[in-house]
C-alpha cells in the first residue's frame, strides 16, 4: 500500500474536488450507490435531518451514481489513509495506516501538535477543526474541506468537497497535525556537498514540493523549478558548483545550493549562517518572488515571478520559463530541463514517500540527465 504523506493527502483533496466527490454522512470516498446509500441512513440520523428544507436522504438519492463517490468531513483525510490509491483498481483497507475510524473532534483531540487558527503555521496537509468539523490546510491561506458551502475559486454552491480561504472571521478554530501523518521539516532535507543517489534526490524532491506548496505555490510551478533544480543541484541545497568549494577560486565564478546561485555571495550573504539550510535556500526563492529580483520577464516567457508562482500551465512551459527568466545560463537546455519538469509532475502526483521512496523508477531518459551538477549554470 502507498506511503501516505501530507503532500499525498493534499493532492487526493483537490482530485476529489475535481472528481466532484459529494457530502454523504459517514462515508470514506466509496461509490455512491443506492445500496451504499440505505445502509448508512439506517444507521445514522443524519439522513432523516433536513438542510434548507430537504430531507438529507432525499437529497442524497438524487445524487446516486455507478461511479461518483461521497465523503463526510472526516471522511476526507481517512479515505486518504485507508484506500491504496497505487492499485488498480484502488482498494479499500479500513483503518489502515494506524488512522482509526476518529471523528472530527476525535482527530483534533488525539493530536499532539496544534495551536489556535490564529497561528497556522504554513505547513501542506494540516488539519483544520471547529467543533465537530475538520478541513485540511493547502498553504497560503488556501483550505479544502467537505461539506456545504460555496467555493471560493468557483462561487459556485457545493455540497462536497470545496475550496475556501482563511481570513478575518474564519470558521475555522485552530490547526493540528493529523497524527497519523509525518510532516517534514528542515531536517528532512538530504544535504551534502557530493551526488545524490535518485533515491535521495526524490526526497529532496517531496520535501521542497511540501514545503513552496505550503506557501501557496502550485504543484506545476513546483515542479518547474524541480525540471532546473535537477539539472544545477540534483535538487541539493549543500551542492556547490562541480562539488569543489570556492575557497579560493574567485567568488564570482562559482555557484552555490538548490538554484547554484552565482555568484554564491547573493545567496550566503543574505543567508547568514545557516546557508546550507534546504529550508531556508526555499525562503530565499519566495523571498526574491516578493522583492522582484532574479525573475525577469522575457519575451517567450512574458510572467512575473508572482504570477509564475500561481500558475496551472503545462510544468515543461514553466521550466523553460524559470530556464529564461530565472536561471539564464550560457548554454541552455529548454527541452531537456522541460522534460524532467514533466516527469516530477508526474512523480508527486503519484502519492510518494518523503524518506522511503517507491520501488517505482524515474524513467531512463530522465535518468540519463543526472549527470552531476549542471556545469552551464553561469547567470548572463
Amino acid at each position: 500500500m502507498d506511503k501516505k504523506t501530507p503532500l499525498g493527502l493534499t493532492l487526493f483533496a483537490r482530485r476529489c474536488r475535481d472528481e466532484g466527490v459529494v457530502y454523504w454522512y459517514a462515508c470514506q470516498y466509496q461509490i455512491r450507490t443506492r445500496a451504499l446509500l440505505d445502509r448508512k441512513a439506517a444507521g445514522h440520523a443524519w439522513y432523516q435531518a433536513t438542510y434548507n428544507g430537504v430531507v438529507n436522504y432525499d437529497w442524497c438519492l438524487t445524487t446516486v451514481s455507478d461511479t461518483g463517490r461521497a465523503c463526510d468531513c472526516v471522511g476526507l483525510p481517512l479515505a486518504y489513509s485507508w484506500w491504496a490509491l497505487d492499485d488498480d483498481p484502488i482498494t479499500f483497507h479500513y483503518q489502515a495506516n494506524g488512522s482509526p475510524d476518529y471523528s472530527a473532534n476525535q482527530e483534533y483531540n488525539s493530536a499532539k501538535v496544534k495551536g489556535d487558527i490564529s497561528t497556522i503555521p504554513e505547513v501542506l496537509g494540516l488539519g483544520l477543526w471547529q467543533e465537530g468539523h475538520c478541513g485540511i490546510y493547502l498553504g497560503g491561506g488556501w483550505t479544502i474541506e467537505s461539506s456545504s458551502g460555496t467555493d471560493y475559486l468557483t462561487g459556485k454552491k457545493v455540497r462536497g468537497v470545496f475550496m475556501g480561504k482563511l481570513g478575518k472571521g474564519t470558521k475555522w478554530q485552530a490547526w493540528f497535525q493529523y497524527p497519523w501523518l509525518s510532516y517534514p521539516n528542515d531536517n528532512s532535507w538530504i544535504i551534502k556537498n557530493a551526488p545524490l543517489t535518485e533515491a535521495e534526490m526524490q526526497n529532496n524532491a517531496f520535501v521542497f514540493a511540501s514545503y513552496m506548496m505550503g506557501h501557496g505555490w502550485t504543484l506545476e510551478s513546483v515542479c518547474g523549478i524541480l525540471g532546473n533544480l535537477q539539472s544545477e543541484s540534483r535538487i541539493n541545497p549543500g551542492a556547490w558548483q562541480g562539488y569543489v568549494q570556492p575557497f579560493p577560486t574567485p567568488a564570482d565564478k562559482v555557484g552555490f545550493g538548490l538554484t547554484q546561485w552565482t555568484p554564491y555571495t547573493k545567496y550566503t550573504q543574505w543567508a547568514g549562517s545557516d546557508y546550507q539550510s534546504g529550508n531556508k535556500q526555499c525562503d530565499r526563492i519566495i523571498y526574491e518572488r516578493d522583492n522582484n529580483i532574479q525573475f525577469y520577464p522575457t519575451t517567450n516567457y512574458p510572467m512575473t515571478f508572482a504570477e509564475f508562482s500561481q500558475s496551472t500551465r503545462d510544468p515543461g512551459y514553466l521550466a523553460q520559463a524559470f530556464l529564461y527568466n530565472y536561471e539564464r545560463p550560457a548554454l541552455p537546455d529548454p527541452r531537456t530541463r522541460a522534460a524532467q519538469a514533466r516527469a516530477w509532475y508526474d512523480y508527486l502526483n503519484k502519492y510518494p514517500s518523503p524518506l522511503q521512496p517507491p520501488t517505482k523508477k524515474l524513467p531512463y531518459w530522465l535518468l540519463a540527465y543526472m549527470g552531476g551538477v549542471h556545469h552551464g549554470s553561469y547567470r548572463i
